[in-house]
């Protein structure tokens, strides 16, 4: 029987398995076949949610309270020590800190192979130059980088100098049967409390109250729509600093008893079960787990035309894709689909076709497998095995 690859997954820490990097990095240490993988994680820092759950793999914290301090080299010493002791084969890392601690550790001992993420256009630090000049620097320690979306990999590749052949795209995976099967009384039930009957039109939406999520668009556009369509609500599942504005927003357009928003929930498929369309009007994204939900559950989409949602919307079939930030784009896209019950249903059901076929979590888990075995090969049989062979690699 051949020996299992061990893999070591590095991350500053994981806050809450809501959020879409942590979410997809518990997906695969819960899902990768332990037959032919072994996994452990090192965080560089603990967390409330760590302490209070299971995790599905042994976990090792470097306590790392930034990089610039004692702690940093004192985790840095026994990141080496850990990947030494375990042999580890891969190395998989997420987020800035973790990627630098990676990145430095291979000066010293590398395993036969160094992976990054690159799950969103912030990761690359566009806005703070020194982090973008770093992660420049570094790139020549990794021997691949893993992206959600081809418009992720095509900024990773300008904004950090990284080849077409180090990159490699893996979309999303989603629990189809988790949001396949909503419990819809209950999300009926909270609606009620809101003032929302089941005869009711619904647009939902799920994303953090943050500014680049524009919320605002859709505040905007249900007060033209709303005075159209009289039995129309809005609902926004999530959480964020953005909250308060928002409520003052929607109170100034005398919107309280037709745009509501909801707060983080659970289970948002039991709400969004009870909606029409689903929407998402950000000026960026990667590849929105939202919008993958949305057509699982049979909803046609109307979202913005930005980053990866053009890889997982098809515009015409499966929703409509909008010009970011365009209220009249918007506005129409909405009112097409709440004009025709039929469109729904055709738009809602190749959505939850292709995203069964395309964004389903064993699909998912299956790819990453492939892509792991076939790298580390490759890295093997290129000669990346020894310390000595690390060394002679240069930060660039």
């Amino acid at each position: 029987m051949a020996e299992k690859i061990k893999i070591a997954f590095v991350i500053d820490t994981i806050e809450t398995p809501a959020a879409g990097t942590e979410k997809q990095l518990l997906m695969l240490m819960d899902g990768l076949d332990r037959t032919r993988f072994s996994l452990s994680l090192i965080t560089l820092r603990e967390s409330d949610w760590i302490r209070e759950h299971i995790l599905p793999c042994p976990r090792e914290n470097l306590s790392v309270t930034g990089l610039a301090s004692i702690s940093f080299l004192r985790g840095l010493r026994q990141y080496l020590t850990l990947i030494k002791r375990y042999e580890v084969d891969i190395v998989h890392s997420y987020f800035f800190n973790a990627n630098v601690l990676v990145a430095l550790g291979s000066r010293f001992y590398r395993p036969p192979l160094l992976l990054t993420t690159r799950r969103g256009f912030f990761n690359s630090e566009q806005e703070q130059p020194i982090r973008q000049f770093i992660l420049r620097r570094i790139r020549s320690c990794f021997d691949g980088v893993l992206c959600n979306s081809s418009a992720v990999a095509a900024f990773t590749q300008e904004r950090e100098g990284y080849s077409e052949a180090d990159l490699h795209v893996i979309h999303n995976g989603i629990d189809i049967e988790r949001f396949g099967a909503p419990d819809r009384d209950k999300g009926r039930q909270l609606l009620l409390s809101h003032g929302i009957r089941p005869d009711d039109r619904v647009v939902g939406c799920v994303a953090n109250l943050r500014r680049v999520k524009n919320i605002d668009l859709q505040i905007r556009a249900a007060r033209e729509l709303c005075s159209r369509y009289d039995n129309l609500h809005f609902v926004v599942i999530g959480q964020g600093d953005q909250r308060p504005r928002l409520n003052r927003r929607i109170d100034e357009l005398g919107l309280k008893s037709h745009f509501h928003l909801l707060g983080s929930l659970e289970r948002p498929e039991n709400v969004l079960a009870n909606c029409d369309i689903g929407v998402l009007s950000s000026l960026s994204e990667s590849l929105s787990n939202a919008l993958i939900e949305y057509s699982v559950l049979g909803l046609p989409v109307v979202a913005s035309e930005v980053g990866g949602n053009s890889e997982v919307i098809l515009h015409g079939r499966s929703g409509f894709l909008f010009e970011s930030d365009n209220l009249k784009d918007f506005v129409g896209r909405l009112g097409t689909l709440l004009d025709s019950q039929e469109l729904c249903e055709r738009m809602g059901h190749e959505g939850g076709r292709i995203a069964s076929e395309k964004f389903s979590e064993a699909a998912c888990l299956l790819k990453y497998e492939e892509y792991y075995e076939r790298r580390l090969e490759w890295a093997q049989v290129a000669g990346q095995t020894t310390v000595e062979g690390s060394c002679q690699r240069k930060l660039s």
